[in-house]
């Protein structure tokens, strides 16, 4: 089934149990332009008719897939990386949606043109409970000490630069934002897309879990970017001036971050 030759793009999908958002991320990567990609599907074990469905879609593109017990989202997404043989991973979890059918084929003309790149990213569509769509423009990637700068949905990485790196799976929201900084800091060619990559919808678990969130955004700072002790503090105090604004302000948080 799988030619290594044609396959670019590796994407990984996690799901548990959540069968409506893995067809709406079906659907977006089966109305891609560009064919030359991989879906790889890893199930938490799911019992609400997700194999049923991974079964009826095994001939419409190529797919590879399991579903049996996992030990949380990063020990999936450990598991779909091993399984993985594009060139670059994109990680498309259950529910996220690529931006527009034309996403993965201008990602290639970027790559095409300059084959050594590293790490590829863009801006993201975020989705609210009421279907409206809003812009976040990515940051510079050079803002990483601060946290995501964009999100791990719009991110492109050179899977032979992933090498033995790993998802910690003793993290409960952060081991992305550790992955990406260790894997930042071995890249030399980082290239920002002009384009948005993704529509995510609002309300993920970060979002849930700040306290755990930040906690293990201190692990980083320590660990991988040693940050010093004052500049942390630093940081702190804008991120939590931010999230009272968020909270408190929302229309103001609104204007300053996305574009309707």
């Amino acid at each position: 089934m799988k030619n290594k030759t044609a396959t670019f793009f590796s994407i990984v999908t996690i799901c548990y149990n959540d069968l409506g958002g893995l067809k709406r991320t079906y659907r977006s990567i089966k109305s891609q332009k560009f064919h030359a990609y991989e879906w790889i599907v890893v199930d938490g074990a799911s019992i609400d008719g997700t194999q049923i469905f991974l079964r009826s879609i095994e001939n419409d593109m190529p797919l590879a897939w399991s579903s049996e017990p996992d030990n949380g989202i990063y020990d999936a997404m450990n598991k779909g990386i091993g399984k993985s043989i594009g060139n670059y991973i994109v990680f498309m979890n259950s529910g996220d949606a690529l931006a527009s059918n034309k996403v993965l084929e201008m990602v290639f003309q970027v790559i095409k043109e300059e084959s050594n790149i590293d790490f590829l990213y863009g801006d993201a569509f975020e989705q609210d409970k009421k279907g409206r769509f809003y812009l976040k423009k990515a940051r510079s990637h050079n803002f990483i000490w601060y946290g995501m700068f964009t999100h791990h949905q719009a991110m492109f990485y050179l899977r032979e630069r992933i090498s033995n790196k790993k998802y910690r799976d003793d993290f409960k929201v952060g081991a992305d934002y550790a992955f990406t900084c260790e894997f930042l800091q071995k890249s030399s060619v980082i290239r920002r897309l002009s384009f948005p990559i993704c529509i995510f919808l609002q309300g993920g678990i970060s979002s849930q879990l700040v306290e755990i969130a930040a906690h293990e955004q201190k692990i980083v700072w320590d660990e991988i970017l040693q940050i010093p002790l004052v500049l942390q503090w630093a940081i702190r105090f804008i991120q939590c001036s931010v999230f009272m604004i968020k909270k408190k302000i929302p229309w103001i948080y609104n204007l300053i971050r996305f574009t309707r």
